[in-house]
């Protein structure tokens, strides 16, 4: 079994406690009183005809309305494939995978209960958004190799190239930013994997620096699609940065060769074996 395997499998107990964390159980509660509703509402008439393959083929001028199974059993397979589709597509970790089930699923309840009560719909929603808003979506917790930048440092370590040839991998992030929660779940992992005299992993908080957002060229509004950004410095410049386009270029594999780690902790390697000979 390979050593990235094997790192993945050490991470699911972690991963199990942040599934086990208040803002995911309190989710879950108001996510199960959905069978109540579907007891009570599951012989219900929608006031909408049913997208089903004979309306769509034989019966088009159809108006009979369909009942609350039918719309459900429909809805909640358009729900899961996106999820699947966005989950596979999108998501860099298990920690957003989890937050993206979690949401659709959301989404699901919301529309349902919509379709026959709409104060119900405006309860869920309610109830949602102060769980949101209230608790605290849990972090990864994990040791990494990861060093705190301030603008100060950045100037003096990065830019001024004080070490040559040591290279620079700096998370910039906000404490808004979601996705640069998600992210750094990969980061931190890979700090702990590829960390070498070479190259030296960093984080900057651009929420507590936000005049520096501008000087880097990162949008940091919430609904910025550069957060986070990595970019990676050498000799005092700029080489690389991700994402280019979008964040779902954030993925472990995608890290690691847009800023070639494997070949970075290959070259620390030999050149420790070099010193000792």
């Amino acid at each position: 079994m390979s050593s990235a395997l094997l790192s993945k499998f050490n991470e699911l107990p972690k991963i199990l406690l942040l599934l086990l964390s208040e803002f995911y159980i309190v989710n879950l509660l108001i996510l199960s009183t959905y069978f109540w509703v579907r007891l009570v509402y599951r012989d219900e008439k929608i006031n909408m005809t049913a997208i089903t393959y004979d309306y769509l083929w034989h019966n088009v001028k159809d108006t009979t309305k369909a009942d609350f199974q039918t719309w459900e059993m429909q809805f909640f397979g358009a729900i899961a494939f996106t999820a699947a589709w966005r989950i596979y597509r999108a998501c860099t970790s298990a920690a957003s995978a989890c937050f993206t089930a979690l949401g659709y699923t959301q989404l699901f309840v919301g529309v349902m209960s919509f379709l026959v009560n709409e104060a119900l719909c405006l309860q869920y929603a309610i109830a949602f958004g102060l769980v949101f808003l209230l608790i605290e979506q849990p972090c990864y917790k994990a040791e990494d190799e990861v060093e705190v930048f301030t603008p100060v440092l950045i100037q003096e370590k990065v830019r001024s190239a004080a070490s040559p040839g040591v290279a620079y991998l700096v998370f910039l992030h906000t404490k808004w930013s979601i996705s640069s929660m998600h992210a750094y779940t990969i980061f931190s992992e890979l700090s702990r994997q590829y960390t070498s005299e070479r190259i030296t992993f960093a984080k900057l908080d651009l929420s507590v620096w936000p005049n520096w957002s501008k000087k880097l060229g990162v949008d940091i509004s919430p609904q910025s699609w550069q957060l986070p950004t990595i970019i990676l410095y050498e000799n005092g410049l700029e080489l690389k940065r991700l994402p280019k386009r979008s964040g779902k270029e954030l993925r472990r594999d995608t890290i690691v060769k847009a800023f070639e780690l494997d070949m970075r902790l290959a070259t620390s390697k030999q050149a420790r074996v070099s010193k000792l000979e």
